[in-house]
Parts: C-alpha cells; structure tokens; sequence
C-alpha cells in the first residue's frame, strides 16, 4: 500500500509539471482507473475468503 502511495505521489508531482490540459487528462482518465482497480482487488480480496 506505501508503495502505491509513493507512485500516485511521484506521478502526480510528474503531473505538475505538465500544461493543464494533460493534468484534467490524467484526472478523467488514471484517477478513475486506479479507483476501479482497487475496488477490484477489494472485492476479489472479498471473494476469496
């Protein structure tokens, strides 16, 4: 889990420093897919037990 952290951290520091068309990019698009994969590995964690 800290390492994850770390990597949305480094990659939103990344984001920065980019013009704001890529940062509204990567907020409709990564954010969502990052929240969809840990509702997946929520709910697989879920199943097999």
């Amino acid at each position: 889990m800290i390492q994850i952290s770390l990597h949305l951290f480094a990659s939103s520091l990344f984001v920065s420093s980019r013009p704001a068309r890529h940062i509204a990019f990567e907020r409709a698009v990564r954010l969502p897919a990052i929240k969809n994969m840990e509702s997946e590995l929520i709910h697989n964690g879920i199943s097999q037990v």
